[in-house]
């Protein structure tokens, strides 16, 4: 895992099978919600579908209260990036997949950079 937590990749996996981390990097912002982002750290990552990228909503949550700090959508190369976040948060990402076809992918205990 690397500083900002995504060498480990989660992907979106087919329903009704267990679920893999897949997700690393940019996209535009979809929107803020609540605290953790008083900060000059960084969360980044790639949403992909077995090896290919695609681009699906990102919720970044902050622990341990799980309450939403960002969504955003992640480019057509799956990539997204979160900024401004407080270094010393740890956050939960989750890629929805809006086809209903794959389980979400889901990134833990992600330190921003």
């Amino acid at each position: 895992m690397s500083a900002n937590g995504f060498e480990s990749y989660g992907r979106l996996i087919p329903l009704n099978q267990p679920s893999v981390v897949s997700a690393v990097c940019y996209a535009k912002n979809y929107g803020n919600y609540v605290a953790g982002v008083n900060g000059s750290g960084v969360i980044s990552g790639k949403v992909k579908v077995g090896a290919s990228p695609v681009s699906r909503v990102v919720f970044l949550l902050q622990k341990p209260s799980m309450s939403v700090v960002r969504s955003i959508i992640s480019a057509s190369d799956g990539s997204y990036q979160f900024t401004s976040l407080n270094r010393s948060v740890k956050f939960l990402a989750i890629a929805i997949d809006n086809t209903l076809t794959y389980e979400p992918a889901v990134a833990d205990n992600l330190t921003p950079e």
